[in-house]
This record gives structure tokens, sequence and C-alpha cells, in this order.
């Protein structure tokens, strides 16, 4: 079956009166399909690997592994930055509910708001309205992709904050035997860390709605419709479910505001209702610390430059530096940590030389002592 972007294409045997649509021209307008191919009236697709082509070398995403059978994510130390989890705790059984119903939402502030756009909210709104909610929608509406929860049989689960729950499920419909894109758009805002980890979790719904055959995150670039893709392509024999909840993590590099996520799935063979997701947390991931000793080196030379340090005053700062950077180039992380005691304490004998200045030594210091509570220097 061809591969659906949800794009801008509502299936056209899809009810329009069960979708409650009722945006006149515009709705109409919607009803489109996926672009075809001249040539063979098929919808148009790009392989994976052409995406990646097209994207921007700087931007990447990689997949860095799947943990099985986790419902603990406090005690797993995931979703620091952030999280979302759908329909949670629901007292009672509920299915095809609004996707932001009852949802715990934590997430980051360079990520979201959701926004939880569905055709019904066109009956209150004007048509231009509906088209800017429509094309920023966050959860597929081909479907529609909708929330379900209260389910005894599910799995209980321990979000990031404590609180303990029967978990909740995103249902698509329209990845029963074919790839869609689940969640349409999350969008990256201001802030948004250079790098930083993506994890999805699924297979808690008792083996109602796994999505058996494809979970793909992509990255868009702004709004150029340029995607990037992971370095690894899940197939089946990745997918592996038994109704306990699985933690498939990406790592995303190079991403900036304005750009967003989406994530495919496929559920073929296929799910009664659907495949779906049970959440999705955020991880900022520190900065090399190769990096952050350059930053502190350029600062030093840029205070020999304006004339606040002699020349050989900067080379006994950054000397130390050099060595804590050539140590961590070979996996030495104790002799790193000495190094950059080293440089803590040349900054205060330059203090107290009056070869520095008390302000700018604190701000080196500053810097350095990050650098040592990253690498757990004690």
């Amino acid at each position: 079956m061809g591969m659906r972007s949800d794009a801008t294409h509502v299936p056209s045997g899809t009810s329009t009166a069960r979708r409650g649509l009722a945006c006149g021209v515009l709705c109409a307008a919607l009803l489109v399909g996926t672009p075809a191919s001249p040539a063979t009236g098929a919808p148009t697709q790009r392989p994976a690997d052409a995406l990646n082509e097209t994207g921007p070398s700087d931007r990447s995403i990689t997949f860095v592994g799947v943990t099985r059978d986790q419902t603990d994510f406090e005690s797993l130390g995931i979703g620091r930055s952030g999280y979302w989890f759908p329909q949670f705790d629901a007292p009672t059984p509920v299915e095809e509910r609004p996707t932001g119903e009852n949802a715990r939402d934590a997430l980051p502030s360079w990520a979201g708001p959701l926004n939880h756009f569905s055709f019904e909210d066109c009956e209150v709104l004007t048509p231009d309205e509906c088209l800017a909610a429509f094309l920023t929608r966050s959860f597929s509406q081909d479907g529609p992709a909708r929330s379900k929860g209260g389910d005894e049989a599910w799995n209980t689960f321990t979000i990031p904050d404590g609180e303990v729950g029967l978990s909740g499920a995103i249902v698509d419909p329209f990845t029963i035997g074919n790839s869609n894109n689940t969640i349409n758009r999350i969008q990256l805002t201001e802030g948004v860390p250079e790098s930083f980890h993506f994890h999805v979790v699924t297979d808690n719904t008792n083996r109602e709605h796994d999505p058996t055959s494809r979970l793909r995150p992509r990255g868009t670039v702004g709004e150029s419709d340029v995607d990037v893709d992971a370095d690894v392509l899940l197939d089946q024999s990745d997918l592996v479910f038994n109704g306990i909840a699985d933690v498939y993590t990406f790592r995303f590099d190079g991403f900036v505001a304005g750009d967003f996520i989406k994530l495919q799935l496929n559920g073929d063979p296929a799910p009664a209702e659907g495949a779906s997701i049970g959440g999705f947390l955020f991880d900022e991931l520190p900065a090399d610390p190769q990096d952050l000793i350059a930053d502190v080196i350029a600062d030093i030379e840029g205070l020999a430059a304006d004339g606040e340090l002699k020349a050989g005053q900067a080379l006994g700062l950054t000397r130390p530096l050099d060595n804590a950077t050539r140590s961590l180039d070979r996996d030495k992380i104790g002799p790193a940590c000495n190094q950059l005691g080293d440089f803590v304490a040349e900054a205060n004998d330059k203090v107290a030389d009056g070869a520095l200045s008390p302000a700018a030594a604190a701000d080196l210091i500053a810097q350095v002592e990050a650098i040592q509570a990253q690498l757990d220097c004690t």
C-alpha cells in the first residue's frame, strides 16, 4: 500500500459528517489527495535515503536503541527535560477522545505547545483560522488519531514526576496496514538544544495497538517540506512486542527553532483500530566537554586580545585546558579532572597577582566547574 504523509490529505472514504466538518469551502479545499505521479497516477514518494540527501548536513537523527519492558520512567531517569502522556490514569474506559484530553503535559519550553486540532474545531472557526490550525496540527486527522485509555489490561506507568497511573495511548486508525504521520508536528521553538533525545513509548496496550511494521521519526526543516530521516529505518525485526512498554530512543542533532518533529507509524499486520504510542519524552544532552573547554579557551584569548591579560598569562591559563582536552580525547577522565582543577587554581593565582580581574576569573571558573560537574569530577 502506498505511503501517506498526512500533509494535507483527508481520505475520500471518510465521512465528513462523522468528523463534523463545518468549514464550507475550506474543507472542500482540504479534501484532496496526495499529489500523483503524472506517469502512473500513484502517490509521489521519495525513498528514505533521498530524504537525507536533500536535508541539511548539519541536522541528523540517530537511533540510540530500545529499552524494553519499562513502565517506571522516573526510575529509568528519562524525561527530565519534559514529557507528554495521553489519556493518563483515566478512571473509566474511553476511546476516540480528543488527543489533548486528560493528558500529562510537561513538555520543555522549546518543544510545543501541541496543537490538538480536529475538524470539529472548524465549526467555530473562520475558514482562515481553520486552515491555519489544520496546517500546524500535532496529530493526524486522516483516521483521525484520537486518545484512548482507562483499560485495566494496559500498563500502569510511573511518569517522571513520580505520578502513578494507568497508561493511555494515541491510536491512529489510518495506520491499519498503512504508513502515516501519527504525529504530524511537534514544533521546536526558541532555546532548542543543539542535541537532545526523543524517547517514544509504545507496547503498553496489551498487544492491541502495536506499530508492528514502522516507527519512524523525522525532522522537518522549517517550512521547507524537507525531511531528515533517522540513520536506521526500523523494520519488523526491530519492532518486537510483548505487551510491556518499550522505549525507543533517538538522538536529534543540529535542529533549530522553526523545525519540527514528525513520527510515522504502521500497524501491519493490522491492529484492529490502528497503531499507537503511549507517550513521548525529551532529554537535553550536554554539549561535548571538549567543545565547552574550547569556549573557555576562546574567552581567555579574547581577554588577551582586549589587553586584559598578557600573552604569557593567557598561556598559563590555557595550558591546563589544552592538557584536559588531550586527556579527554584519550578517554582519560581522571587526569582531565585534575587538569581542570589546575586551571581553577591558576585562575585564582592570577587574581591574587592582580593579573586577572575577579569578575573575569569568576566567569571562567564557573564554566570550568560546570564541565567538572558534567564529567562527575570529585
